[in-house]
């Protein structure tokens, strides 16, 4: 005699499965959202999600935007624009340490 899941614990599937609210953005929105992001990394949160709306049919809040963003390891930090040190700029810097190495400190 064959028992099955049903008669032996009452139900066919978990409870979890399946459960919760569902997600305003399928995989492709939130590639479409990545790719905007990337094109221009000091864009403000209001602009990305215009331009995320212009693509979607159904208009998403910002903060569903900032939710997806930060579900994908997005956050709204810019680095900091750091001034190239060229081959001279380097070599200057070194002669100046040098010429200074025995300064005091009232000098």
């Amino acid at each position: 005699m064959v028992v099955t899941a049903y008669t032996k614990e009452g139900k066919t599937t978990s409870s979890k499965h399946n459960s919760g609210r569902k997600s305003k953005l399928a995989d492709r929105d939130r590639r479409v959202l990545k790719r905007i992001v990337a094109r221009k990394r000091k864009q403000s949160l209001s602009e990305i999600t215009s331009e995320m709306n212009r693509h979607l049919q159904d208009p998403v809040s910002s903060k569903t935007v900032k939710r997806e963003l930060h579900a994908a390891n997005i956050y709204g930090r810019v680095a900091i624009r750091k001034p190239l040190v060229t081959p001279t700029n380097a070599f200057k810097r070194r002669q100046w340490c040098r010429d200074h190495k025995c300064w005091s400190p009232q000098q």
